[in-house]
């Protein structure tokens, strides 16, 4: 008996939460935050590094990303932020523009063995091997010589401004075209091993970034919605950790192309002040 009561309580109301009218489809004083994943592609690099036994220059560097195969850690809440992520959340100013902040967690990986080309000076007491002058010298990135990477992560940490173009609105459907400027601080976990000294280095505020976004977002209902987007972007990283707070550092700077999809959750806010407002009339 009661679970045919629940049924027809279902039957009676579902309808009503099914239908939407053009002020509940409405992007207007709404707040959202999406979660998402992301893979990420990477321009060529010089970086450069100064310590107190050296000073050189990799040349043309190649890096790739490091995304975490697909398992339970991806659905696991306490493990959500192990892959290549993407947080954010904002605000719509209205129906066609919004004010965001987020994080896209990449990682950003120097892949060994790669040859590449080095100038500068080594006198080192770990691998003296490496010792001597150099001006663009043919070399193998072997682990003894460099380990880098950002894999915990590279942070983009960025203040977003998007415009939205409707596409198709229909019942409870709506898809709208994106596109935005943003840009802010890069904060790297980055773990680096130069001539065998070095460590995973703790967060740290390296450099900064500018970049652009464009994409689809279609929303079901008035509350979710999905979205899929490409961002593009250059970072300028000048003071990235080797070890710790000793006085060695690296600098470099590379262009990226990322891409994600993500799923997220809107509150119609201003609706919600109006209501109370009405009530204290």
């Amino acid at each position: 008996m009661k679970n045919f009561l629940l049924i027809c309580v279902i039957i009676v109301l579902l309808p009503k939460a099914l239908v939407l009218n053009a002020q509940d489809m409405t992007n207007k004083g709404n707040l959202f935050v999406y979660w998402g994943y992301n893979r990420s592609c990477y321009t060529k690099s010089d970086i450069h590094f100064n310590g107190q036994e050296y000073d050189v220059t990799f040349y043309g560097v190649v890096a790739k990303d490091r995304p975490s195969p697909l398992s339970i850690n991806y659905l696991n809440i306490t493990q959500l932020s192990v892959p290549q992520y993407n947080f954010r959340m904002g605000y719509y100013l209205n129906d066609r523009w919004s004010l965001s902040f987020g994080n896209d967690h990449m990682k950003y990986v120097v892949q060994q063995r790669q040859h590449t080309e080095m100038s500068g000076y080594i006198q080192s007491s770990s691998e003296p091997k490496y010792n001597g002058s150099y001006l663009h010298k043919d070399v193998i990135l072997d682990e003894d010589l460099l380990i880098f990477d950002h894999t915990n992560g590279l942070n983009v940490l960025s203040l977003d401004v998007n415009y939205y173009q409707p596409l198709l609105q229909k019942r409870k459907l709506k898809i709208e075209a994106t596109i935005g400027l943003g840009g802010c601080f890069v904060v790297t976990k980055s773990n680096v091993k130069m001539l065998n000294i070095g460590q995973d280095n703790r967060f740290h505020l390296s450099g900064y970034t500018a970049l652009g976004n464009f994409g689809l977002r279609t929303y079901y209902g008035k509350h979710f919605f999905f979205t899929a987007e490409t961002k593009g972007g250059y970072v300028t990283l000048p003071d990235v950790l080797v070890n710790g707070k000793e006085p060695m550092r690296a600098s470099h700077n590379f262009g990226y192309l990322e891409y994600y999809v993500a799923v997220g959750y809107r509150y119609a806010l201003l609706n919600k002040i109006r209501k109370i407002k009405q009530r204290t009339k």
